[in-house]
């Protein structure tokens, strides 16, 4: 039998110990004294969605900590490694736009491509923020907005939401040392309002070695049921993190005419640091 150390409880009073208000790892603290900069706000990533037969955007928002008594004109640069192209995943009116008179942001909107083009996976485009009229600076950490580009089915609301079992199917580490990979019992399973493609719950984790609940995330994609990966933060073998990952080899479906049970496949350990990969699963039944 493998000894499980918790990642987090060895080195939680080093962290303690290092506490500090360093505000260089803050990229908002140029707020402190009010240097004029440019950036995009509030979050640097974003997802647009591509429908079959249905034509969806999304809102790029560049802001500037000061407002001006005149508008000010911004240009985006598309940076030539992106993998999505323009015209054909998606579609943007200009590369110059405008931040109004009196105002601290701007914004540039994004039309969804071809959905034959679009992937399950997605694809990333990258935007940078290469210039402002007036000679704003611009905030280097938030130069660049990264857009991924996906293919979309809806999702009713009401699907693989609400009250669930959860049981371990096929596990390993946990079972061999007296315990569970996920904690059976009962979960409530919720919709993502930033994602209508992800469903997440919240499940204990080898509960004898890990005292904290882990957040689960699934993304339901066009009749493809993946597992976003969860790390208990625990180990076996030193600087060898133990965590789960999507079995890519075992894909998960589903049908959006039944709802009642579903069979997660995931990979268990596959750094090895308790003896894995293992190929694992977990149930989910509807109650």
């Amino acid at each position: 039998m493998k000894y499980i150390f918790n990642f987090r409880l060895l080195f939680v009073a080093a962290l303690l110990v290092f506490v500090s208000c360093d505000s260089s790892d803050d990229d908002t603290s140029f707020l402190d004294n009010r240097e004029n900069v440019a950036y995009f706000a509030p979050v640097n990533t974003g997802t647009l969605l591509v429908e079959e037969d249905a034509s969806r955007s999304y809102d790029v928002i560049v802001g500037v900590s000061d407002s001006k008594s005149f508008a000010r004109t911004y240009t985006i640069m598309t940076d030539p490694t992106s993998e999505a192209v323009e015209g054909v995943d998606y579609s943007m009116a200009s590369n110059t736009f405008v931040i109004e008179a009196n105002s601290v942001v701007g914004s540039f909107k994004l039309l969804s491509g071809d959905y034959a083009s679009s992937t399950l996976n997605g694809k990333t485009v990258k935007f940078v923020l290469v210039e402002i009229e007036d000679n704003t600076p611009i905030l280097e950490n938030r130069s660049v907005f990264t857009l991924t580009v996906v293919r979309y089915c809806p999702i009713p609301d009401e699907y693989m939401a609400g009250e669930y079992a959860i049981s371990d199917v096929d596990a390993t580490t946990g079972p061999a040392n007296g315990t569970e990979n996920f904690a059976s019992g009962t979960v409530t399973i919720m919709t993502d309002p930033e994602d209508p493609t992800a469903r997440v719950f919240m499940s204990p984790s080898l509960p004898a070695f890990n005292s904290e609940v882990e957040t689960v995330v699934l993304n339901l994609s066009c009749g493809n049921l993946k597992f976003a990966g969860v790390d208990p933060g625990i180990f076996c073998t030193e600087d060898v993190p133990y965590i789960f990952i999507d079995n890519l080899e075992a894909a998960d479906m589903y049908d959006l005419a039944d709802d009642s049970f579903f069979l997660i496949n995931y990979t268990e350990d596959p750094n090895g640091s308790c003896g894995g990969p293992f190929s694992s699963s977990f149930s989910l039944t509807k109650l």
